[in-house]
């Protein structure tokens, strides 16, 4: 099963963004705008997905869920005080690195739900146990579907 122009669209302005923000760091200050656009974006998007959520499969759904997870942590953790740490290192890592690395884990599960992939850490077994389970997308249940 194909999935929507909607998600095709999520998926090239979140890879677009996330290229734009990757080439702005080679400035730092303009890179760590961009990044603060990016996770604009990137949140925007995974409450748009929202619209297509019966359609993912279990395992998309868990990682969108792992991602909103993280990105509340990530969040909340800027509420603490870290006056303890030094202040190239905060920005190096609390402001570079594990944004980066959350907007290319969101990357990575729109990409899987655009290309109808389903995840690598699903176990075959599983994968064929379940006769619905297609390509990361829920199949649309056939009279002549046979068990």
């Amino acid at each position: 099963m194909k999935t929507s122009k909607f998600i095709h669209i999520i998926y090239i302005i979140n890879k677009i963004w996330f290229a734009i923000t990757l080439c702005l760091f080679t400035t730092i200050i303009l890179g760590f705008i961009a990044e603060i656009v990016l996770g604009y974006v990137q949140v925007l998007s995974s409450l748009l997905i929202i619209i297509k959520w019966k359609t993912f499969t279990k395992s998309v759904q868990y990682k969108l869920k792992v991602y909103w997870m993280i990105t509340g942590l990530y969040l909340v953790l800027w509420l603490f005080d870290w006056n303890f740490l030094n202040d190239t290192f905060l920005y190096t890592i609390g402001v570079g690195i594990i944004p980066m690395c959350i907007a290319l884990h969101f990357l990575n599960i729109l990409r899987i739900i655009k290309k109808g992939v389903p995840f690598p850490l699903m176990p075959t077994s599983k994968l064929n146990e379940n006769k619905k389970l297609k390509r990361g997308i829920r199949q649309v249940e056939d009279n002549t579907y046979s068990k």
